[in-house]
């Protein structure tokens, strides 16, 4: 499958970076993804970032198409290593999708 046509399979797709908008702006974009059943999170690589590598790959368009979020706002750290942000995001995600019909 061409990497394009894998963004339209999905119902949301959330891109993640450091560069992106704050998780607390963008809640109700997460909340509405977390409730739908095909949900594409996408991470960068240890060396890359998600526009760093979409830039490469000539598909700038997903950029604007989609939200570039930041679920580890305030990090302190350069760069997260790629494992501890599949943790961090899927967790948060997990409780979004938990606490949906209690959030504000």
């Amino acid at each position: 499958m061409d990497l394009n046509n894998l963004f339209g399979v999905y119902d949301y797709v959330i891109l993640t970076g450091r560069e992106g908008v704050s998780i607390k702006d963008a809640m109700d974009y997460v909340r509405n993804a977390m409730s739908r059943d095909r949900v594409l999170v996408v991470f960068g690589s240890p060396y890359h970032g998600v526009d760093e590598i979409l830039k490469a790959e000539d598909m700038e368009e997903v950029l604007r198409k989609y939200p570039f979020i930041n679920f580890i706002p305030g990090q302190g750290v350069e760069t997260v290593r790629t494992e501890e942000a599949v943790i961090a995001v899927l967790s948060i995600l997990n409780l979004v999708r938990y606490l949906r019909e209690s959030l504000p």
